[in-house]
C-alpha cells in the first residue's frame, strides 16, 4: 500500500500511472506550448530613419496583468527610404508585423486582440498592438485528456472507422 502524507508525491504517482497506461497505446502526454501572435508595430509619423524591431524585443499587456510577456522571434526593419511601402491608409500609419511568442508556455498566453499594447524593449520609436488574439498556447495535458487520447488511439487503429476519423481529426491542428 502507498503510505504518504505528501499530496504532491501522490499526484506524481497518479500522473506516472496514467502515463504508463497511455504508453501501452503509444500515446504520450502533451506538454506545454507557447502562445504566438503576429504583432503590429507602428508609427503615425513618416520615419526619417530606419525603425527596427530587434530580435528579443518585448511587449506586454497593460490591462491584462496575468498575461505573460511576448518576445520577438526575429528582427524586422521599417526602412525610412521605402516607408511609403509600409503605409496603411485605413489605419493612417506606417506598420510592420513581427512574430512574437509568449515567454511563458501555457494557455495563459492566449490573450485577446488589442491587449498586447506596450513596448517594453527592443522597438524604439514604435507603438504596438496585437490586432488578432494570441493563440496556440497549451497547458500540459490533464490525466483526463491523456486517458481520452489513449482511448481514441485504442479505438481508432483503422482510420476507415468512425474512431479512426475522430482520431485523425483531433490530431490535426
Amino acid at each position: 500500500a502507498l503510505s504518504t502524507t505528501d499530496n504532491a508525491a501522490v499526484q506524481v504517482f497518479i500522473d506516472s500511472a496514467f502515463e504508463s497506461l497511455a504508453l501501452n497505446f503509444g500515446v504520450k502526454r502533451g506538454g506545454l506550448r507557447q502562445a504566438s501572435v503576429r504583432q503590429t508595430f507602428w508609427t503615425k509619423t513618416k520615419p526619417v530613419r530606419d525603425l527596427i524591431v530587434q530580435q528579443g524585443a518585448v511587449v506586454t499587456a497593460s490591462q491584462v496583468p496575468s498575461a505573460p510577456r511576448f518576445i520577438s522571434r526575429g528582427q524586422v526593419t521599417l526602412p525610412a527610404a521605402s516607408a511609403a511601402a509600409y503605409y496603411t491608409p485605413d489605419a493612417g500609419r506606417y506598420e510592420i508585423q513581427v512574430l512574437m511568442v509568449a515567454e511563458t508556455p501555457g494557455a495563459a498566453g492566449n490573450v485577446p486582440a488589442n491587449s498586447l499594447d506596450t513596448v517594453s524593449s527592443g522597438a524604439r520609436g514604435l507603438s504596438t498592438v496585437n490586432e488578432t488574439a494570441a493563440d496556440y498556447g497549451l497547458d500540459r495535458d490533464s490525466n483526463l485528456a491523456l486517458a481520452e487520447n489513449a482511448m481514441r488511439a485504442m479505438s481508432s487503429v483503422d482510420t476507415g472507422t468512425s474512431g479512426g476519423y475522430e482520431r485523425v481529426a483531433a490530431s490535426t491542428p
